[in-house]
């Protein structure tokens, strides 16, 4: 048995060093080939997952017919409506998990796998259906695979028409932003490298981000997989993966597609055409010797760079975009090129909310040299009544390029942020002063959000030379544009003289910028007045209270002394009377002296005669 053992496996390792050294021609490499699979589920503990309530699951996956990951093979999730914050798991074989007897189909030989997701990884975030979508990916000695599932979880509540709570959620996107190849003029049976370079254009960092070639037919992979992946690529990072890539024989001369697919974990797959053109001598029978001409390959014009002047832009306030593009192109110029800015609704449905301001949305460029780059500059007004969001805008290039003028095109949208002037506006209430060492002051503190934005985690602390009877800081929450309140807070201070005091606003605009409002006050303390009605300030400290009380003052002597204080108002006013009448006595008299004693006499005249009558004799 050794014996035959032995000499079979002769065969095989010549097989295997024959391919190594090159001797026998390299099989191209299969794309990724895709299953559908099925999975199930069963909550750890609990029957019912409330909004905003960590819960923990196991998760069961069953693949059709022969197909069998390995036990460790990588599982990655996506989800919406649950908030994930671990993405990645290992397989698991199914026997070594107890208590659940319904994972296997009936009549499957198959096993079936699944994974444990913990509570401290998953929470229902409750704005909508809790849906997890499953990735398996392995591979053989000949052949990659990747399944797909995904799964529903009814017992998770959410509230429909809801907004995500949660302020930090961030959008990803990748690009598939260039492709070269090492040579520019590619004949068939010949080898070449193809470099895809993908960039992250999202806000938050890509993992596992997974470039494949799934289609290939004339053109395909030399001695390698046709798929490549990189751990984690940050926001606004590329990364280029490259590919030994090696053309049939014998090939029709033109451009030939080769399908470049681009996926992550948070990312879904999207496939773009790469373009390669190869010079063959399929159907052209005169053609025994190969031209010395380079043939001519499309430029490909891309958007280098643009900036709008910083993080975000306001809405209702012009800004400048500037922008950069470049013609990747090493041999091959492009002209009249027509250059076209507009506003698109994005993939998370934001409408178009730019439009241009005193400026053109289209540009003329007569020419742009290979390697070249050109600048344009555009001025922009955002809608006022715009919510804070990241907006699309989408470049066109129309141009033609080499000795036919053919003519091409190419696209990129890329998208900018708005948000929304801060206008949250705190004052503070009058404080009554000065007060007593020990007692206490009110303090009244008037906050609106008189801006378009909700802003985020407001809170309050008080800083001074005093104490805060019921805590030195409150959390207040969110306020919603167009919404206040008041804050009311009693403090006692701790020294006389001056108390100094400052009131923190703390909170967080619709950009997740943290930022700051502070209302300074003072307060004049004296010290305690207060005295025991019990103490004598004239009494002896060493006197005993009992003494003073026998040496007081008699009775009959502060009755006589109140007696002898009422006679004298009384004689007072009586006085005073006195002197009034004179007074007006003496005024009288005056008048009199001035009257005369006779006055002149006038005697009576004797009547006019009325009309007609005669006047009367003397």
């Amino acid at each position: 048995m050794k014996k035959r053992s032995v000499s079979r496996g002769v065969p095989a390792i010549l097989l295997t060093l024959l391919l190594v050294f090159g001797i026998l021609p390299a099989q191209p490499s299969q794309a990724a080939e895709t299953i559908d699979m099925r999975v199930g589920y069963q909550l750890d503990g609990v029957r019912s997952v409330s909004k905003g309530m960590p819960f923990g699951a196991y998760f069961f996956f069953y693949l059709p017919g022969s197909y069998s990951p390995p036990a460790d093979a990588k599982v990655t999730v996506s989800a919406s409506g649950v908030a994930l914050s671990k993405k990645s798991f290992t397989l698991q074989d199914y026997i070594s998990y107890p208590g659940d007897t319904t994972g296997v189909e009936s009549g499957s030989t198959v096993p079936s796998r699944y994974i444990y997701i913990p509570e401290q990884y998953m929470t229902n975030a409750g704005h909508s259906p809790a849906i997890l979508k499953f990735t398996i990916t392995w591979s053989d000695n000949l052949q990659s695979y990747r399944a797909y599932a995904q799964k529903t979880i009814t017992e998770c509540a959410y509230e429909a028409g809801s907004e995500p709570e949660n302020p930090e959620e961030k959008k990803y996107s990748l690009l598939l932003e260039n492709y070269s190849v090492s040579s520019e003029n590619i004949r068939e049976g010949q080898k070449f490298e193809l470099a895809v370079t993908v960039k992250n254009n999202g806000e938050a960092a890509c993992t596992n981000v997974y470039v494949s070639l799934p289609s290939l037919d004339r053109i395909t992979v030399d001695g390698r997989l046709n798929a490549q992946s990189v751990a984690s690529l940050a926001a606004g990072a590329t990364w280029t993966f490259r590919f030994p890539m090696i053309c049939a024989s014998p090939m029709t001369t033109g451009n030939v597609p080769i399908a470049v697919a681009v996926s992550s974990d948070e990312v879904q797959e999207k496939t773009t055409n790469a373009y390669v053109y190869v010079t063959g001598t399929a159907g052209n029978p005169d053609s025994s010797e190969p031209s010395g001409e380079t043939p001519e390959m499309k430029p490909i014009v891309i958007l280098e760079s643009y900036d709008y002047g910083g993080q975000a832009v306001l809405g209702g306030k012009e800004f400048n975009l500037t922008m950069n593009f470049k013609n990747t192109s090493r041999s091959q110029s492009i002209e009249n090129a027509v250059i076209k800015v507009s506003a698109v609704t994005n993939d998370a449905g934001a409408g178009a909310a730019f439009t241009p301001a005193n400026s053109s949305s289209t540009f003329y460029v007569e020419s742009i040299a290979p390697g070249g780059t050109a600048t344009e500059s555009i001025t922009l007004l955002p809608k006022a009544d715009a919510e804070p969001n990241s907006y699309s805008m989408q470049v066109t290039f129309d141009y033609v390029y080499g000795k036919d003028h053919t003519a091409a095109s190419d696209s990129v949208t890329f998208s900018i942020p708005i948000t929304q002037e801060d206008r949250f506006t705190v004052t503070l209430g009058e404080i009554y002063g000065p007060v007593m060492l020990g007692d206490s002051v009110y303090l009244s503190a008037n906050y609106v959000n008189q801006g378009k934005s909700t802003i985020y985690n407001l809170s309050v602390e008080a800083t001074g030379n005093f104490t805060a009877l019921d805590g030195s800081s409150s959390y207040i929450g969110n306020v919603e544009s167009g919404t206040g309140d008041y804050l009311d807070m009693s403090v006692s201070p701790n020294e006389a003289g001056l108390m100094e005091g400052t009131l923190v606003f703390t909170y967080e605009d619709s950009t997740g910028q943290q930022k700051t409002k502070e209302l300074t006050f003072t307060c004049d303390v004296i010290e305690n007045m207060y005295i025991d009605p019990g103490y004598d300030p004239g009494m002896d400290p060493g006197m005993d209270p009992g003494m003073m009380e026998e040496e007081s003052f008699p009775v009959w002597g502060i009755v006589l002394i109140c007696a002898a204080g009422a006679g004298v108002i009384a004689l007072l006013v009586v006085v005073i009377r006195k002197k009034r009448r004179a007074k007006r006595r003496r005024l009288l008299e005056e008048l009199e002296d001035e009257v005369p004693d006779e006055l002149p006499y006038a005697e009576p005249q004797a009547p006019l005669p009325m009309p007609g009558e005669e006047e009367p004799k003397a």
